[in-house]
């Protein structure tokens, strides 16, 4: 897992259930880390992502998506429920279709810096996703980040 720090680093990791998921770029073309904030309607939304390749399929990638409504550009913790926010993991499975999990009750987003000035966002984040079809839950766990975002 990459070090809690709040410096910009890009860094961002997380175990899902008992595998650990960093970014890990499919291909130079596309980032496999991005954080946004920006106007959207009459909200402000934070929304982050991240893509690593598959753990069972080399040519496919997994992703991570966080999307969180209205949250205060401020330190502090910020409850996850499904008013506020939105996530989605898609997991690659052998056959080459995926599993998708969405959030699943509530969660925690720590916000430990967020510079507006050098648009540094920093925290940690756990919360349960539920796979949409079979029911089966999985802890999001020991999620860090510390990101460069773009408005």
């Amino acid at each position: 897992m990459p070090p809690i720090t709040q410096q910009g680093l890009n860094t961002f990791g997380f175990m899902f259930g008992k595998e650990m998921w960093v970014p890990r770029p499919l291909s130079f073309t596309f980032p496999s880390l991005k954080a946004t904030y920006r106007l959207k309607g009459n909200d402000r939304i934070l929304k982050i992502t991240c893509s690593r390749t598959s753990s069972v399929l080399s040519n496919y990638s997994d992703d991570f998506e966080i999307e969180c409504i209205n949250p205060t550009p401020k330190t502090g913790a910020f409850e996850l429920n499904e008013q506020n926010c939105s996530s989605e993991v898609l997991v690659t499975k052998a056959d080459q279709s995926s599993k998708v999990f969405n959030l699943y009750k509530t969660g925690t987003l720590n916000i430990t810096c967020w510079d507006s000035k050098e648009r540094i966002l920093s925290g940690t984040f756990s919360m349960s996703v539920k796979e949409k079809t079979s029911g089966e839950t999985v802890m999001v766990s020991v999620g860090r980040f510390d990101l460069i975002f773009t408005e």
